[in-house]
């Protein structure tokens, strides 16, 4: 089974094939009956929906519910002639889908490297470098040359004199995060680090989804903010969506013609048919279509939609009410 960086994901993006199973599986530290009962689910649901692609896909779902070694949290992909997996930091608990695309909604701070930094430790004979996210190390000991490009916030962490350097070394210095007291490295370890460093980067994280809901608010006055999922769906095919914002951990199951965004049908869960989660379709057709996608808290959403998107011309209905920016510091 092949592991998938984290340039890797694009690839599941408008993924051609069917069915397609995606395991979301929380780190295994002891014999669990966790991920035999989400392999077996999954396994109901081939068979149930997909009769004829289930025996190949089966046959793999049995290794994945056998397995007993210690492993860490991940996310399984299966289809036809395909199989992957992607370690995440952490899983609260595992999500089966089925269906006719893969399930990539909780990735998409990954592709979009929302809450990533990089944490600069030059305390040691050697600079060292770890790509982060949200408090957890992705990747140790990463390539300075070919990591510390594109704008991701550098956290550093060392002697003043030698954060002064490396400041005055980079083009992007107002990326750049360090102090001449609060960060020293005596005794830490990457996992330590990392969570330091996020709570210097949190701010500017807060302060990016601030913007985006702020731009969702401004868009709407002007007739380009719309919220029904309908009315998306159709704006998304088109490669008209700017921006989208989803609601946190909110599923909305039914089927939906990609092509001509047409939402065909809606479910109360997957099990009622083949359906797939259609705020997880609206995210890739956004993204196919060159736009950015958000995930929002519930309590900070600026519509009573769990979707609202920003489209590029006025063809669509508005939203239907809008919450003031301010709403989302309360």
């Amino acid at each position: 089974m092949q592991k998938l960086a984290v340039s890797d994901l694009s690839r599941l993006v408008g993924f051609a094939g069917r069915p397609c199973v995606s395991l979301y599986l929380p780190a295994r530290v002891r014999l669990s009956p966790l991920h035999a009962v989400a392999a077996k689910l999954a396994a109901a649901r081939l068979s149930r929906f997909f009769p004829t692609a289930a025996p190949e896909l089966c046959k793999r779902l049995d290794d994945v519910a056998d397995g007993a070694a210690p492993n860490p949290a991940r996310v399984i992909f299966l289809a036809p002639g395909f199989s992957a997996f992607h370690e995440l930091p952490t899983i609260s608990k595992p999500t089966v889908v089925v269906a006719d695309s893969f399930h990539i909604k909780p990735l998409i701070p990954s592709l979009q490297q929302h809450g990533a930094y990089r944490v600069a430790d030059l305390s040691g004979y050697e600079d060292v470098f770890h790509d982060c996210q949200y408090g957890e190390v992705l990747l140790k000991d990463s390539s300075a040359a070919t990591q510390l490009a594109g704008g991701v916030p550098v956290v550093v962490f060392g002697p003043f004199e030698r954060q002064e350097r490396f400041r005055l070394a980079q083009s992007d210095r107002d990326s750049i995060l360090g102090g001449r007291s609060t960060l020293t490295t005596a005794g830490s370890s990457p996992e330590d680090l990392a969570r330091r460093a996020y709570q210097l980067v949190r701010p500017e994280l807060r302060r990016a989804v601030q913007r985006s809901i702020e731009q969702f608010s401004a868009a709407a006055a002007r007739g380009l903010g719309i919220d029904r999922p309908v009315h998306i769906a159709r704006a998304a095919a088109a490669g008209e969506v700017e921006l989208l914002l989803i609601q946190e951990e909110t599923n909305l199951w039914g089927r939906m013609d990609r092509q001509r965004g047409e939402i065909l049908e809606l479910a109360r869960s997957q099990d009622d048919g083949p359906f797939d989660d259609l705020l997880d379709d609206l995210a890739e057709l956004t993204l196919v279509g060159g736009g950015a996608v958000r995930i929002v808290a519930a309590r900070h959403m600026p519509t009573a939609s769990p979707v609202a998107a920003i489209v590029r011309r006025r063809n669509h209905r508005p939203a239907l009410r809008r919450i003031e920016p301010e709403a989302f510091r309360r």
